[in-house]
């Protein structure tokens, strides 16, 4: 079925939390800039390293086909699940308000990661992306919503010790006409790629041609580099039937080129 090998095992560090808990205010917002994008730049994509023959271009390319290679399985059927499932990674959620995400073993700071994920077509829509630039305390995270049609990208922070948590949005969920999932097996399926670079982000997503099209960037200088992988965010009211699940096909990560 999938014919390329494991460059580098992963295992995973996860996160539930509850949203629906009650959130602190912070005392002090973060700032952020949104990136504003000429018509010369919407066209122009990442760029891919040059591969010859015996040149590995990725930092990482996991296509989850083995279920020992380092991605660890937590959670029930009262919450949430993650683990393997027929040749992906499957996140599941079985009560709303709750976020999963799966750190690599690596970290990086500058970076192009590209994936493809297929939803539930459950409404409310589950999202589905990567954290970004994460530690176990702070991360950053990319959401796609296929039911609805919209993306968010936030940054959020954790202290165990107090259950303190702060979550700051730096680009607040939006509808695109961009974001264009189609449907294989009943479920919602696109493409994402994202880039990190210094203190900005840019994201893209592609449908069934797997042409990307840039939907939005921005900037945050907070966390200059972390670990990354797959995330997904449940629905935020009651939804039927359940779980609503997220499964990735593949994960691959190369050093971000102008």
């Amino acid at each position: 079925m999938k014919a390329r090998t494991l460059v580098l095992c992963l295992v995973t560090v996860s996160l539930i939390l509850s949203a629906c808990a009650g959130k602190p205010t912070p005392d002090v917002a973060a700032t952020f800039t949104a990136q504003t994008m000429t018509p010369e730049s919407l066209n122009q994509s990442a760029s891919t390293p040059t591969m010859t023959a015996t040149e590995n271009p990725y930092l990482l390319y996991d296509e989850f086909d083995d279920p020992n290679s380092g991605w660890s399985t937590f959670g029930d059927t009262s919450s949430g699940e993650v683990g393997y499932a027929n040749g992906s990674f499957r996140l599941a959620f079985y009560q709303a308000g709750y976020f999963n995400s799966s750190y690599s073993v690596g970290t990086y700071t500058d970076f192009i990661v590209e994936t493809r994920v297929c939803t539930s077509a459950t409404t409310p829509g589950i999202g589905a992306g990567l954290t970004l630039r994460a530690s176990d305390y702070n991360w950053y995270l990319f959401w796609v919503y296929p039911v609805s049609r919209e993306y968010s990208f936030s940054k959020g922070f954790s202290n165990p010790q107090t259950g303190f948590y702060q979550e700051t949005s730096l680009l607040p969920r939006t509808a695109s006409d961009v974001i264009q999932p189609f449907n294989s097996g009943g479920m919602l399926c696109l493409f994402i790629k994202a880039a990190a670079h210094g203190d900005a982000f840019d994201f893209w997503v592609a449908g069934e041609d797997n042409v990307y099209q840039y939907l939005a960037s921005a900037r945050d200088a907070e966390w200059a580099d972390g670990h990354l992988g797959p995330s997904a965010d449940a629905p935020k009211s009651d939804f039927s039937p359940a779980p609503v699940e997220a499964l990735f096909d593949w994960i691959k990560v190369y050093p971000y080129s102008d």
